[in-house]
C-alpha cells in the first residue's frame, strides 16, 4: 500500500432521502363544487367587491374550483393587487364541513 503526501482518505457521503406522499383529492375522490361555495365564499366576496369581474363572476367561480388561483387571475386579467390579496386570503381559508366522495 502506497501512501502519498497530501492524500486524503476516501470518504463516503450518506444522504438521507426524504419521501413525500402528496394527496390531491379535489375532483379525484370528491367533487370540489360540493364544498366550493362554502370554502371559497370569502374569496368570491373579495373578487365581487373589487368590481373587476362583475360580468364574468360565474366563469371566475367555476375556474377557481378547477385551476390554481394564480392561473385564474392571469386568465381573467385580474389587477396586480387582487391576486396578492386573494393569495393572502387563500392561505388562511379552511373548511370544517363534511366532504362526500363521488358515489
Amino acid at each position: 500500500m502506497a501512501i502519498f503526501a497530501n492524500s486524503r482518505p476516501a470518504t463516503c457521503e450518506l444522504r438521507t432521502m426524504t419521501k413525500v406522499l402528496i394527496f390531491d383529492l379535489d375532483n379525484t375522490i370528491y367533487p370540489v363544487h360540493s364544498i366550493g361555495a362554502a370554502l371559497f365564499a370569502p374569496l368570491f366576496a373579495l373578487i365581487e367587491d373589487s368590481g373587476e369581474m362583475l360580468t364574468k363572476m360565474d366563469a371566475v367561480k367555476d375556474a377557481i374550483q378547477r385551476k390554481p388561483f394564480q392561473m385564474v387571475a392571469a386568465e381573467f386579467g385580474f389587477s396586480d393587487t387582487l391576486p396578492q390579496t386573494g393569495i393572502g386570503l387563500l392561505e388562511i381559508l379552511s373548511y370544517d364541513g363534511p366532504i362526500h366522495p363521488f358515489a
